[in-house]
């Protein structure tokens, strides 16, 4: 079990409780919500979430455009979903990225720790939103693509030594971090990758 703590009052707290009920109406594989919450007598809130045996994403380098794209793909589904049901994650990175073996050999990304955006929002910072998280999702991507994240303008993606991307794919990732409002729901920039994605499977292998 993995222990967080967080300050704030009734208000955080019964946003953290609402985000727990949440999360629980959300069935995806991808979305790992469940959590204990709880706070002593003027104390900090604590969250408690159980700890998984897997891999994380920062513990990944050199995979295929197929696996990088797979991986990607899985996450815009999973937080598709959890947009319909009003949850944003707010926090998308690789810290909070694992990598669960599946039962086809495989490992299969899985998205935690969605209470950063509701602790934010309560101490008056900017709210996360829908493009929030799809951004945070085409960074990974790029990264996974490069070997390093994307600066602040990106007029290029140059891919990692030994890697080919398809110039559609490249066009797709640039689009995204230009603009924000370029793709305005996960799963419409799924639809965009998921040709792509069937097309590297054929010749793609992972490192």
């Amino acid at each position: 079990t993995t222990l967080q703590l967080h300050d704030g009052g009734d208000s955080v707290y019964d946003r953290l409780k609402a985000l727990h009920t949440r999360l629980s109406d959300i069935d995806h594989p991808v979305v790992l919500g469940g959590y204990d919450i709880g706070r002593d007598v003027d104390g900090p809130i604590y969250v408690a979430t159980e700890q998984l045996g897997v891999a994380s994403l920062c513990e990944v380098k050199n995979v295929s455009v197929r696996t990088s794209l797979r991986w990607t793909l899985e996450l815009l589904h999973g937080i598709d979903a959890a947009h319909q049901r009003g949850v944003v994650h707010g926090d998308i990175g690789k810290h909070v990225v694992l990598l669960e073996p599946g039962l086809d050999g495989e490992l299969h990304a899985r998205l935690v720790d969605f209470v950063v955006g509701v602790v934010r929002d309560a101490a008056d910072g900017p709210t996360p939103g829908v493009s929030e998280d799809i951004r945070g999702v085409t960074k990974l991507l790029f990264e996974l693509l490069c070997g390093r994240p994307p600066g602040d303008v990106e007029q290029a993606l140059v891919p990692r030594k030994g890697l080919e991307v398809p110039p559609a794919l490249a066009e797709i990732v640039l689009r995204e971090l230009e603009d924000p409002t370029a793709y305005p729901s996960a799963l419409e920039l799924a639809r965009m990758l998921e040709p792509l994605s069937r097309m590297s499977a054929a010749f793609d292998v992972d490192e």
